[in-house]
């Protein structure tokens, strides 16, 4: 199995997929070779390190939470000292609740520390043979992890989504602070529409995240042929668009859903329907309002269009 688990690996290491999908493919490859009740990885990120874990089906959960905690305490003490050489496996071992722990902890080229954590309720007895098996495995998955880390920090440098091609969420802030500082000055109104895709994660499930990307750059060309030339399209969550519209009145967010709309209604995608749903809010003339307050005023307007109507809903706030 290790082969193949190594070869999934090194193919992940070029997919064109974002981070969090790389983690979640990461942590399924490590399921798969290691051995173990709870599975625990930490990985240092911009933000701070973080701590992943997988427990089997047939955990007992009570015991995989209190171990969990356990877990943390090894791999804080892991990541700070990670060599850049094979180090050992190490062992560990709690009474209470009964547990023993197997430690494997690398450190990049880059420089990142990674450590990952197998964790049982009865004694894991391992061959150094397959010890040596996982921790091919986890070298491999540092490298991946630290390759998409690397990418994701170059990216927040940009100012394009890489992904979709339109602007992405560091500019979009930028954008929109500039736009409501303009119109705070002017006689328009700016217009301010998250546009969320309805049936992506059945997609995903079914078709694999490569192909729910795809559909996400087919709906951003959409978007951006839609739009006006002075309106910006850019990208926001996950399953979300944003469309900043300067100088618009509420005839001009009309017109634009009701184009998205019929456009998405007639595109085919393998798996399932797309739909949209649609949350429009307009900053006033002389109204003192920050970028994320405005994006907050949407999503929500967003999440009431959803309860209205589940599919392809649109809700306006004037």
């Amino acid at each position: 199995m290790s082969s193949r688990v190594l070869a999934d690996m090194a193919a992940l290491a070029t997919a064109e997929v974002e981070y969090r999908d790389v983690l979640r493919a990461t942590l399924d490859l490590l399921e798969e070779a290691a051995s173990g009740v709870l599975l625990s990885i930490a990985v240092e990120e911009p933000e701070g390190v973080r701590h992943y874990h997988r427990v089997t089906e047939d955990a007992d959960l009570a015991w995989a939470r209190e171990a969990a905690g356990y877990v943390v305490e090894i791999e804080r003490d892991l990541l700070p000292r990670s060599p850049s050489h094979l180090p050992r496996p190490r062992e560990h071992q709690r009474a209470a609740p009964p547990a023993w722990f197997l430690s494997f902890a690398v450190r990049t080229r880059s420089g990142r520390p990674f450590a990952l954590v197998i964790g049982s309720p009865e004694p894991l007895h391992l061959t150094a043979a397959r010890q040596q098996e996982i921790f091919d495995v986890v070298q491999q998955a540092s490298l991946v992890l630290d390759h998409a880390l690397l990418l994701r920090q170059i990216e927040d440098m940009e100012v394009t989504d890489r992904l979709t091609g339109v602007t992405n969420q560091r500019r979009l802030l930028e954008v929109l602070e500039y736009e409501l500082h303009r119109h705070r000055y002017s006689s328009d109104r700016l217009g301010l529409a998250i546009v969320d895709v309805e049936g992506l994660a059945a997609i995903n499930r079914s078709y694999s995240h490569q192909y729910g990307n795809h559909v996400l750059r087919r709906l951003a060309a959409v978007l951006r042929d839609l739009v006006r030339p002075i309106d910006i399209v850019a990208r926001g969550d996950t399953d979300e668009f944003v469309v900043v519209m300067p100088e618009s009145c509420a005839e001009d967010g009309d017109e634009l859903a009701e184009r998205m709309r019929t456009r998405v209604a007639g595109m085919e995608f393998a798996g399932g329907d797309i739909g949209i749903s649609v949350g429009f809010v307009q900053a006033r003339p002389g109204e003192s309002e920050s970028a994320e307050e405005l994006l907050r005023r949407a999503q929500d307007e967003l999440q009431a269009a959803k309860r209205l109507e589940r599919s392809r809903a649109v809700l306006w706030s004037r």
